[in-house]
């Protein structure tokens, strides 16, 4: 057509006459048109006037399938994604509307600033939040009516139906779309928010109560991985001022880790309005900061001013190829969920002291002390030496053994394991011909079945965890018959599945020089020292570096009676520990 130029998304852009006006909640808002050809608008418009606009929530896409679309008498390259949003939108007679790319000039960072500062805002105040899943296929139509269905009995009613339709709803939500980071944020704030994919659309309170009625016929790993996260972050938003469930930024971060983001800041500043404390640790999110800048000063001023020195558990599970300090976590790498031991203390509101720890340059400085060092760790190899009989037991390894083993195996395998049903078969394994068994790992359990008759304080070990469980029977009895025999091919399994999630949570069995059996992180080695860090809620694994600082190797989990008394020391007796 005559008269269009091809525009720019630089600054200089003809596209944007002027900067967005923060101070007056200033935005663009995209007018629609289709005369003589689709094309757009822009709208500046601020939201203290109500404007009546809806927003666009979607998957940017790949420019290099990119289409062009008219916007102010300038051809703009867009994704195929956007362009075919914008079309139906305007089939469904919506003709303003906010949209990130075109809204914000995406080149010039202190509007992107400013503007990812409103987001929140902007979202609210939408009459309708279009979430836009992307064209139809062969069987999306099928799953958006099953999801739109007033009731479910409408759509499907045998069970090859059943089958057919949960397959669609499966495909539907392993659209990129559910992976963005920002859907999160887009999604909450929305007062009505519509799921759209090609010509159908369904609200999302009813998207949510058909899942519901699906119930079991969908896999776990969809609804924990992709709905789950966004139905409790929606579900958290519109309650907190009601039940007082406001969230701070870290658990917030741990729920949506396996969301995405193209630039890695995102993953933070996509969460800042949700969070309680996000405003305060990011006043205003700045994209001429590095990554690693962002992600820095984002942990000191957890640490610095809020006393979360629990933000350094993260670190060694997160650490990726970023130049970060060994205790600063790569908020932008957290794949995995952390331990059970060590959410419970991330999910906290507050930390249990106010501490003020300092940070200089890169070095964090903590109060703590020095607990213990690891003499080597125990692998799941088998072996064949026999040095591991050589070992001299701390008189509490009974108990070390049946605390550490038993329940770092029992967390998150399952309600029907019970303490008693590993320690007994512990015991009969110590007792037995441990050949005959073929648990992992090898090493441990010959370890086990080696020195059962070993004098640990005057009884074997095997004596010693007869009576620890003894004495656990007495205080723990809640009715139930505790003597049956114990099947030991079901607690075989059981013991089996305890290593594999032992194995997925990269922990590893290691002996420390006192004569424990501790259960640290894998990365570990022999001499690595094993600290106590002051509102660390677990004990830490450090390693000396050659400049006499530390680094972070991981944590250590113990049981919460090792929290209640040793990690417990008079403050004259703690030292300043700097971890770089």
């Amino acid at each position: 057509m005559l008269g269009l130029r091809e525009a720019s998304r630089g600054g200089a852009s003809p596209l944007y006459r002027r900067q967005l006006n923060d101070r007056d909640y200033e935005v663009r808002l995209v007018e629609l048109q289709e005369y003589p050809e689709f094309r757009c608008r822009l709208q500046y418009r601020s939201l203290k006037d109500s404007p009546q606009y809806v927003a666009l929530s979607y998957c940017w896409g790949d420019l290099p399938n990119r289409k062009s679309l008219v916007v102010e008498n300038s051809r703009v390259p867009v994704s195929e994604t956007l362009l075919s949003a914008l079309e139906q939108l305007w089939r469904m007679g919506n003709t303003l509307v906010w949209v990130d790319y075109l809204s914000i000039n995406q080149h010039d960072n202190d509007e992107k600033s400013g503007q990812v500062r409103m987001m929140d805002i902007i979202y609210s105040k939408a009459a309708t939040v279009f979430a836009w899943l992307g064209t139809a296929d062969h069987d999306s139509d099928m799953a958006m009516a099953v999801l739109g269905a007033s009731k479910l009995s409408e759509q499907v009613e045998l069970p090859e139906e059943i089958e057919i339709a949960c397959d669609a709803v499966i495909r539907l939500f392993s659209r990129p779309y559910w992976t963005r980071c920002w859907v999160i944020q887009e999604i909450c704030r929305a007062r009505s928010p519509v799921i759209v994919c090609g010509e159908r659309s369904v609200p999302w309170g009813t998207m949510l109560k058909r899942l519901g009625e699906l119930g079991n016929s969908i896999p776990a790993q969809y609804a924990q991985h992709l709905i789950s996260p966004l139905r409790q972050m929606r579900y958290r938003e519109q309650n907190k001022l009601r039940a007082n469930t406001e969230t701070s930024l870290i658990p917030l971060l741990v729920l949506s880790r396996r969301s995405l983001a193209r630039d890695p800041r995102d993953k933070l500043y996509a969460l800042l309005s949700l969070a309680r404390d996000g405003r305060v640790l990011i006043p205003t999110p700045n994209y001429s900061q590095t990554v690693e800048q962002v992600f820095f000063d984002t942990a000191r001023c957890m640490i610095e001013d809020h006393d979360r020195t629990d933000i350094i558990l993260l670190a060694h599970r997160t650490r990726g190829v970023r130049n970060l300090p060994s205790w600063v976590p790569d908020w932008a790498n957290m794949h995995s969920q952390p331990p059970p031991w060590v959410l419970e203390f991330l999910n906290q509101r507050s930390p249990g002291r106010i501490i003020h720890n300092r940070i200089r340059g890169k070095t964090l400085e903590v109060q703590g002390f020095k607990y213990d060092t690891i003499i080597y760790l125990i692998d799941s190899e088998a072996y064949e030496t026999e040095d591991e009989n050589t070992i001299n037991p701390h008189p509490a390894m009974a108990e070390s053994v049946t605390v550490n083993l038993c329940m770092g195996l029992t967390i998150g395998v399952g309600a029907e394991v019970d303490l008693i049903t590993l320690v007994r078969t512990l015991l009969r394994m110590c007792n037995a011909n441990v050949g005959r068994i073929s648990l992992r790992p090898s090493r441990l359990l010959n370890w086990l079945g080696h020195n059962s008759e070993r004098s640990v304080g005057g009884a074997t070990l095997a004596r010693c965890l007869e009576i620890f469980l003894k004495s656990y029977v007495k205080s723990n009895n809640d009715g139930r018959d505790l003597v049956d025999p114990v099947d030991l091919e079901r607690t075989q399994l059981i013991i089996e599945r305890g290593f594999e999630r032992l194995e997925r949570l990269r922990m590893a069995f290691a002996v420390t020089r006192s004569g424990w059996l501790r259960i640290v992180f894998r990365d570990a080695k022999s001499y690595d020292d094993i600290y106590i860090l002051q509102n660390c809620p677990v004990p830490v694994v450090l390693r000396r570096h050659t400049s006499g600082t530390l680094i972070l190797v991981g944590d250590v989990f113990v049981s919460q009676n090792f929290r209640e008394t040793t990690m417990r020391k008079p403050e004259n007796e703690l030292e300043v520990v700097y971890i770089e």
